[in-house]
Parts: C-alpha cells; structure tokens; sequence
C-alpha cells in the first residue's frame, strides 16, 4: 500500500500508485488489474534502477547518479529521470516502450551524463512513439540503437556519441553545443536536422521522404561523413566539410555554406546531386590559410536546375573540381584566387550556360560544353591545357574568355562569337595551339604579345579580327604554322605598336571578304591569301608578301621603309604597291597580274627593282602598267 513499509517491493494497490524501493534488483510488475492497464512510478534512493514492467505508463525518477541493470519496458510512455549521471550495468539491456513514447534525461554535468556504453554491451532504446534523450548539462555515450516509430531526438548540451544507428519514423533531431558522433541516421518519413559545433564521425544519414539540415559551427572533420541522401533538400551550415560518399537530395536542393574552411577531398570518386539546384559557398578563415576547395575525384551535378559554387579566397589558393553537370547554368566564381579543373577523366563541365569567374587564374584541363554562353573571366590568366580540352557551345551561344595576365587556348567550338580579351600589358606572351571556330564572329584582342602555334593552328569564323596591342619593342603577333578563313566577312589583322610576323604556310582566306593586314612596324606574310574582296598589307616600317595572293578585288601592298611583293604570284583585279624607304629596292617586284585594271608602283623616296619582275595588266579592257621612282 502507498503508505506501507516495504523490504523488497510490490504490486500497487491501484493503478496510479508510487512504489518506493529500499532494495536494489527487485522486480516489480503493475498489470492489467480489475481497473485495466496500470501506471508505474518509481522513486528509487539506490543507485541501481531495478527491472520494471509496465502494462501503462512508467516513471523512473532518480536524484543522484544511477545505473541500469535490467530491461525497462511499458505499454505507454517511459519516462526515466536521473539527477546525476546514468550508467549501464555489464549486460545487454534495453529501454522499451511498445505503445508509447520514451523519455531519457540526466541532470549531471559530466561528459558521458549518460553512458550506455560497458565493456562491449548495449543498450538499445527503442518507441513506438516519441524517443527523447536530453542531458542539459553534460554529454552521452550511446553504444546502441536507438529507434522511435515517430521522432527521435538527441538534445545534448555536451558531447555525443552514438555508436549505433538512430532510426526514427518521422523526424530525427539531433543537437549538441559540441561535438558529435554518429553511426548510421535514418528518418522514414520525415526530417533530420543535426546541430553541432564540429562532426567528428557520421554513417549514412538518410531522409528516406524529408530532408536533411546539418549545421556544424566548426568542422565536418577528416572523411566523417559517409554519405546524405534526402527527398527533400539537404542543407549544411558551418565550418569545413567531407563526405567519403555521395551526397544527394532526389527531389529538391543541395545547399552546402561553409562560413569559413575547407571542402575536403574525398577519397574516392562521389557525386553530390540535386534533382534542383546545387549551391557550394565557403570563405577563407581568418588566417587566410586554411580555405581550400579540393575535390578532383567527384561529380556536381543539379540534374533539373543550376550550379553555382562560389568563393572568397586569398589569392594563393586554388579551387580545384572534378567533374559539373547542370540542366541549366553553372557559375563558379572565386574572388581572389584560381580555378583548376582536372585533367583526368572526370574533368569535364556541361551544362545550358558556363561562367568561371576567379579573382587570380582559371585553369582548364578538359572539356566545357553548353548551349548557351561560355565566360571564362581571369584577373589573372586564362589557360587551357590537354589534348581533349575544348570549349563548346551548340546552342547558340558565345564563347567569351577574358584575362589580365597570359591567355592560352586550345581548342574553340561556338554556335556564334567567340570573344578573347587579354587587358594586361607587358605580361607573358599569350599563344593560340588548337582550332578555334565561331559560326559567327572571332574576335581577339591583346594587349601582350600573341603567337600562334600549333600542329597547325586553325581559325575559321564567319569574321575574324585580332587586334594585338603589345609593345612596340616586340615581335607582337608571330604565327608559326596555321589556317585562318573567314567564311562569311572579312579578315583583319592588327598589330598597334609592334611587328607581325604570319611565318612558313600561315594561310589566310576570306570566302565572302576582304583580308586586311596591318603592322605598326613590320609585316609578314609567307603564306597564302586568298580573298573574294579585296587584300592589303601593310606595315609601318617594312612588309613581305612571299606567298601567292589570289582576290577578286584588288590588291594593296604598302611599306613605311621597304616591301617585298610577289615572290610567288599576286592576282588581283588592280595591284597597288607604295612605299616610302629611300633605298634602291624600295619596292622588289616579283610577279604580278592585274586581271582587270592596271598595276602601279610607288617607291615615294627610293628606287624600285624589277629584276625578277613578271608584270601583266591582262584585262579585258586593257589597264596600265606604271611605276614611280
């Protein structure tokens, strides 16, 4: 009876009863009496929680430290409160309510305030309703599973460790002001949301119809997470991050803000995907040293939206990815430092629109393709490297690269313009080795010297302008061996301060247009030209045409010193040679023919040589052969 003495313990007198036991390890039963399911409380003034079973609720109350030696179970809820510390004997046991919830709290302040951990043993908790396990002043060490049909949740104040999975039906709620340690988390139905000052070791966390929300004050340390897949989005808030496998929302976004650290690099190849959007953001520490975006082995890809991972860096650092894939755009911006993307085979970036933005250089390893625009804006320098590393638009779009420092391209394929501009004067020379394409436009402007060497160097375009700005005590535009054909316009080719120098079978050709060649100083073409308008060159100093020129219009040659025309033949509809040097061979003639009007020569201070010179004014009509010495 509630106000009897008892040595060892009973059966409550009525259903609602408080049983206090003097003796430790007794056990005691409330049935289902003549007034139906019974409650339980227990006060107990031994440190030993003895064995209970209830067929209604169950309340364990405690003051000081305690220990779990036997299974507790009930119907309804469980409710187990202890004022100090609560430890586990050295035997499996378990807490369990099979139709209620589960309530576990421990007042004391030391860093295992709850402690089911002994020698290999476990203690399993486990619900059909609600799991609560709360230590407001200290931390928990869980060596077992627990699992709640609803939700489950952790609420710490210190450290936690679970070493086994957490399973919940609905939510899983897991906080701690420090650091956090678990196995597997799984969340059926509903959400799970960690909140920790740093990660130290997670299993899969899994929102099987929810989402997952981490947020981690510090870090994600090492490779501790394993791997996060959510319905919904997954988010994570905090300091650096890793994961040794995918992380993945299947129909929402994946949201990773690193206020301050690293995104670690993991050990194998892993995937983080969005079925929306992927946004990556992180900042430098204060230091200014530990910020790093390494990850040249997994896959980004938002399968129905955007990609955008951004930065702010000290100027030093580099951000180097794998392999991105977006349906719409992708926008990687680094405010300080540089881009890598990786040469091995997961290097590849695709998506509808490209934008690489980095404060210091953007290095590219292997292919970019899109439909609409590619921009690659460097304050530093643009470079491309590798046999397979091409830049691609086939839906219209624009290829645009710009860069402060060097630009060194490889290969170029847009639906429309390609625009290339380097802004920064005296800089390392910038070279062109691979086929550059635009349906359209192909525009390249430089303000440091260019050279175009390759195995050969191929650009077509509907139009084609260089402008080289280097200067002037340097060679500024000099190309080895190459094609250069506009299909649709002209051809224009200009150096500002410098010499142009287009060597061995440099080519140019203009389908529909004009070739037009001008140096500052001196100019050079070895190879051919061929245009269905008209052709000059010319060069401030002095020019050489040494290859054949074929053009429907006519043919301008002009030299501030000396020029070389004809060496194999020029064809045009009139020949137009002038310069102004005040040698003997002002102008050496090779051969020339006028197909329509006339040729004349114009050695302005100096003499004209035509030694080897074969001259024809072959039209229809006649036209005049003069020369003015």
């Amino acid at each position: 009876p509630p106000g009897g003495a008892h040595r060892g313990g009973g059966r409550s007198a009525s259903s609602a009863a408080n049983v206090v036991f003097g003796a430790a390890g007794r056990f005691v039963t409330v049935g289902a009496g003549a007034a139906g399911a019974g409650a339980l409380a227990v006060h107990t003034r031994n440190a030993r929680v003895p064995p209970a079973t209830s067929s209604g609720t169950l309340n364990i109350v405690h003051s000081g430290s305690a220990t779990l030696s036997n299974d507790v179970e009930a119907v309804g809820d469980i409710t187990i409160e202890i004022g100090g510390q609560l430890n586990e004997a050295s035997a499996d046991l378990a807490i369990t309510s099979s139709g209620g919830a589960v309530s576990l709290s421990a007042l004391g302040t030391q860093g295992n305030a709850i402690k089911f951990t002994n020698s290999g043993f476990t203690t399993s908790v486990s619900a059909s309703g609600a799991v609560l396990i709360h230590t407001p002043n200290g931390g928990a060490t869980l060596e077992s599973v627990v699992s709640g049909t609803a939700s489950v949740t952790l609420d710490i104040a210190q450290s936690l460790n679970v070493k086994r999975a957490v399973q919940a039906h609905t939510d899983v709620t897991i906080t701690t002001t420090n650091a956090v340690a678990v196995l597997d988390v799984t969340a059926a139905t509903g959400d799970i949301a960690i909140s920790a000052n740093k990660i130290t070791a997670t299993g899969d966390v899994t929102a099987t119809a929810g989402a997952v929300t981490i947020t981690c004050d510090q870090s994600v340390s090492g490779s501790a997470l394993r791997a996060v897949t959510a319905v919904g989005d997954v988010r994570y808030t905090g300091g650096a991050f890793s994961a040794n496998g995918d992380i993945e929302s299947l129909g929402g976004d994946v949201v990773l803000a690193l206020g301050a650290g690293q995104w670690q690099d993991s050990s194998g190849a892993r995937r983080i995907v969005a079925n929306n959007d992927v946004t990556i953001t992180f900042a430098t520490t204060r230091d200014g040293n530990a910020c790093k975006f390494d990850d040249t082995n997994s896959v980004f890809e938002a399968t129905n939206g955007n990609l955008k991972i951004s930065a702010t860096l000290i100027s030093t650092a580099t951000c180097q990815v794998g392999q991105l894939t977006a349906a719409g755009s992708i926008e990687f911006v680094v405010d300080e430092g540089s881009i890598d993307t990786t040469s091995n085979s997961l290097g590849h970036v695709t998506a509808s629109s490209v934008t690489f933005r980095a404060g210091h250089d953007v290095r590219i390893a292997r292919s970019i393709v899109s439909a609409d625009d590619i921009v690659v804006d460097a304050g530093g320098a643009v470079s491309m490297s590798g046999s397979s590393t091409t830049l691609t638009t086939n839906g219209g779009g624009d290829v645009r690269v710009s860069a402060v420092d060097e630009v060194l391209m490889v290969d170029v394929d847009s639906s429309d313009d390609v625009y290339i501009k380097q802004s920064g004067s005296s800089r390392p020379q910038s070279r062109f080795s691979g086929t550059m394409q635009a349906a359209d436009v192909f525009d390249a402007q430089f303000k440091s010297k260019l050279l175009l060497d390759g195995s050969p160097v191929q650009i077509t375009a509907g139009r084609v302008n260089i402008v080289v700005m280097a200067p002037a005590d340097s060679k500024e535009l000099l190309a080895r061996d190459g094609i250069i054909k506009a299909t649709r316009s002209d051809i224009i080719i200009v150096t500002t301060k410098g010499d142009l120098e287009l060597q061995g079978a440099v080519s140019l050709t203009s389908e529909r247009g004009n070739v037009d060649v001008s140096a500052f100083r001196n100019a050079a073409v070895s190879g051919d030209i061929v245009a269905d308008g008209r052709v000059s060159v010319s060069g401030g100093a002095n020019a050489a045409i040494s290859g054949e020129c074929a053009c429907n219009g006519d043919a301008s040659f002009g030299a501030g010193e000396q020029l070389a025309a004809g060496a194999k033949q020029i064809t045009a509809n009139s020949v137009f040679l002038s310069a102004g040097g005040a040698g003997s061979n002002a102008i050496d003639v090779g051969k020339i023919e006028a197909t329509v009007g006339g040729v004349s020569m114009n050695a302005i201070r100096g003499g004209v040589d035509l030694e080897l010179a074969v001259i024809a004014a072959s039209g229809d009509t006649g036209g005049d052969i003069r020369v003015v010495s």
